[in-house]
């Protein structure tokens, strides 16, 4: 059995394995040189997790290396969310392997919904946009590249009718993920962080019927 050992990489604490953790540093690397900074919630305000080694080897070790894959891994929102929902997962027993695959599910539908939402942004002039992280997808400055991005993720291009069931799926991990993001902010005591993404919440409120209304007439009809 390959040892595992810890290794400490800038930003992230996990333990790795020696042939992971080569994977692992070439991707930190290239995000390291890319660190920018942006405008509306920090990143840094989202607590960077020391993650367990089972959280590893079952969630983060089984991305693909790909664009979305490297995301998921490197990400700190992406990341951070996806350890709640692991921890989640570790405290029921029963479908573990099922609601393990989802944990993986809904971090990559953030990783995609991340991609498009940089070209979202470039595409508005947004000069740092391929700099951009998950966390920025929530500032309610940005909410209108969110919308354009949620759009162009669930129409069917031949058609261009509405992937109703992804659609729906996208607007209730966005509300998940804002409410993870809310208990963080909490949890640090960052008051102020704490009112501007209640504001996004109220924005997404607002904003529902008309995002996702014709996705749940879709449904229910």
């Amino acid at each position: 059995m390959e040892q595992v050992n810890l290794f400490t990489v800038r930003y992230v604490k996990v333990f790795l394995t020696k042939s992971y953790y080569k994977r692992h540093r070439a991707t930190c690397t290239v995000v390291e040189s890319t660190t920018a900074t942006v405008k509306g919630l920090d990143p840094v305000h989202i607590l960077s997790p020391k993650f367990t080694s089972s959280f590893n080897f079952d969630i983060l070790a089984k991305f693909h290396n790909s664009e979305v894959g490297n995301l998921c891994r490197t990400d700190n929102l992406i990341t951070s969310f996806g350890l709640q929902m692991y921890r989640n997962v570790e405290a029921k027993k029963s479908k573990k392997e099922e609601k393990r695959k989802s944990v993986m599910s809904d971090m990559r539908r953030l990783a995609h919904l991340l991609l498009e939402f940089k070209e979202q942004c470039e595409t508005n002039g947004n000069a740092v946009a391929k700099l951009l992280s998950a966390v920025n997808m929530f500032d309610r400055g940005n909410f209108h590249s969110l919308e354009l991005s949620i759009l162009a993720l669930t129409i069917t291009e031949e058609t261009g009718h509405t992937k109703a069931g992804l659609k729906i799926g996208y607007g209730y991990l966005i509300k998940r993920v804002i409410k993870f993001i809310t208990g963080e902010f909490l949890i640090q005591k960052k008051d102020a962080e704490v009112d501007e993404i209640k504001h996004s919440s109220d924005l997404l409120e607002f904003c529902w019927p008309g995002i996702f209304g014709d996705a749940e007439y879709k449904i229910t009809a």
